[in-house]
């Protein structure tokens, strides 16, 4: 099963940008800790962190939302 997660997505990008956690925290102003919940899908990220997760990671902040399940 290949299902397609928000966390998922977010780790894909992350790594092609060539980042790691820590760098990707850095850039959206959080704890790293917390980019492993959001990879994880244990935690889904705020209004605010996924439009900067856009940005950083060169994604559409309007597919993030549709994976986040925000209308």
């Amino acid at each position: 099963m290949n299902k397609r997660t928000l966390g998922t997505r977010l780790q894909t990008a992350r790594e092609a940008q060539g980042l790691d956690r820590k760098q990707l925290a850095q850039l959206v102003e959080i704890a790293p800790s917390q980019v492993s919940r959001w990879e994880a899908d244990e935690l889904t990220p705020s209004p605010r962190s996924l439009v900067s997760l856009a940005q950083h990671l060169e994604l559409s902040a309007a597919g993030l939302f549709e994976l986040a399940g925000i209308p």
